[in-house]
């Protein structure tokens, strides 16, 4: 599919719905700040993308740095609910 990330796309989509994927799972979430804006927006645009087509969930995983990365696009802010696990500690 170089070239044509389209086809790509479309392709995922496709494959998601055959495979009855109904869940899908982004982790590192934070690191998508480090893109500039245009960047951010089409990561954004996609997720919003696959989640209508495919009629999937996400749930995505981040460092305190991606409290508020969904914040700024309503869309998604209404689709994300933030929730903080607690940092894991050994038993003593």
């Amino acid at each position: 599919y170089y070239g044509k990330p389209h086809m790509a796309l479309e392709e995922a989509i496709e494959l998601l719905i055959s495979h009855k994927v109904r869940l899908l799972m982004i982790d590192e979430v934070h690191h998508i700040i480090r893109l500039t804006p245009a960047k951010q927006r089409i990561i954004m645009d996609l997720i919003k993308f696959i989640s209508n087509e495919a009629e999937l969930p996400f749930v995505a995983f981040g460092t305190e740095e991606a409290t508020n990365i969904f914040s700024y696009d309503p869309q998604l802010k209404n689709r994300f609910k933030k929730m903080e696990i607690p940092r894991w500690q050994a038993d003593s």
